[in-house]
């Protein structure tokens, strides 16, 4: 017969985590890291469920395929495009549109974490109440699938600040609690 421990079961921190205590950093991208506005902890599901038919039931066994929603981070852009244009450039180097050699190459030169490769390593840091950092959640082999294009109006009366979008594929995710 199972045991109960109830040590295991007390809770030893009531605080809750906040959406905005949060750090977002990619290697490739240091200008977009301090205009970060969001970015998801993507969902993560099974595929590949089997089901079983027997005379009494249908069992369902789980899956064996891990599928990792897109990495989603919003970010202001700054005057000068800088933080845009990094991922533009990175988009491009890796769809070489133009020419294989330049744009190709500028991409691979830019990689510090994966030497001479289009991916990169993304860090989400989720911060205490205290803003101390408690968990880093690390995704691997990083690349940019889409980037949002940006809306220029004459018609606004305030002056608001323009935000992008950028979905990131990657390969997989640690987490580690600091």
């Amino acid at each position: 017969m199972a045991e109960l421990q109830s040590n295991r079961r007390l809770v030893s921190n009531l605080d809750y985590i906040h959406s905005s205590q949060f750090r977002f950093l990619i290697t490739k991208l240091p200008t977009v890291e301090y205009f970060v506005t969001s970015v998801n902890l993507p969902q993560i599901s099974l595929s590949g469920e089997a089901e079983i038919n027997t005379p009494f039931k249908e069992i369902s066994l789980g899956g064996d395929t891990v599928i990792y929603e897109d990495l989603s981070v919003e970010f202001l852009v700054d005057e000068d495009l800088k933080n845009w244009l990094e991922v533009y450039e990175w988009i491009q180097g890796i769809g070489f549109p133009e020419s294989r050699g330049k744009q190709y190459s500028d991409a691979l030169a830019n990689s510090v974490s994966f030497p001479q490769s289009i991916y990169s390593e993304a860090k989400l840091i989720l911060l205490t109440n205290k803003s101390n950092p408690n968990i880093e959640i690390t995704f691997q082999e990083v690349y940019p699938s889409s980037l949002s294009g940006l809306q220029f109006t004459t018609q606004e009366t305030d002056m608001n600040v323009l935000k992008a979008t950028a979905e990131f594929k990657f390969l997989n995710t640690t987490i580690v609690r600091l």
